[in-house]
C-alpha cells in the first residue's frame, strides 16, 4: 500500500508551492486538493499551468494519484439548470485530471 498526502495541507501556499513542498518532505503519492486544483484551473491559461504542474510532478518523481473536483458539485440536482451546470463543471474537471 502506498501512502499519499493531500496538498490541502498546504493551502495557504499556491499549487507550484505546495509541490515543491511535499517534494522537498520526500512525499512521491500526492493527491490534489479541489482548492489547489481550482487554483491551477483558473484563467485561460488552465492547460499551461496544468502542464507545468505535471512537468513539476514528473521532475520531482512524484505521482498525482487524484484530483478533487469543487466539493459543491450535485450532478443530480432537482433543478435542470444547476444540475446542468455542475455536470459541465464535472466535465471540465475530468478533462483536467486526464
Amino acid at each position: 500500500m502506498k501512502l499519499s498526502v493531500w496538498t490541502s495541507f498546504y493551502f495557504d501556499l499556491s499549487p507550484r508551492d505546495a509541490l515543491i513542498r511535499l517534494a522537498r518532505l520526500g512525499w512521491k503519492d500526492v493527491e490534489v486538493s479541489a482548492e489547489h486544483g481550482t487554483m491551477a484551473t483558473e484563467g485561460n491559461d488552465w492547460k499551461e499551468q496544468l502542464d507545468y504542474l505535471r512537468n513539476l510532478c514528473e521532475k520531482n518523481d512524484i505521482a498525482l494519484w487524484q484530483m478533487h473536483a469543487p466539493l459543491n458539485l450535485d450532478v443530480a440536482d432537482l433543478n435542470p439548470k444547476t444540475r446542468e451546470k455542475d455536470i459541465e463543471t464535472a466535465v471540465k474537471w475530468i478533462n483536467y485530471a486526464h
